[in-house]
């Protein structure tokens, strides 16, 4: 039987790659679009807590632009 630590440390684990693989998925979505997020990470302390989460960043303005329309237009870029 596992212990409780053991565990959590399975969870973390988890959720690290979880938000790993949610930034590489995202890295390649924006990437078609011609978009780049210089700050895109996993978010440590949130991926390690057992609650997978993504840190986006910092952006230049006209990369927030081109993102937003991106979204806009489901995914393509103009």
């Amino acid at each position: 039987m596992a212990t409780p630590h053991a565990v959590r440390r399975n969870i973390a684990r988890t959720a690290l790659d979880e938000a790993q693989h949610a930034v590489d998925v995202l890295a390649q979505s924006l990437a078609a679009a011609q978009i780049t997020l210089p700050s895109l990470q996993v978010d440590l302390p949130g991926a390690t807590s057992g609650h997978p989460m993504v840190d986006l960043g910092r952006l230049r303005a006209d990369e927030a632009v081109r993102l937003a329309q991106a979204l806009r237009h489901g995914g393509a870029s103009g």
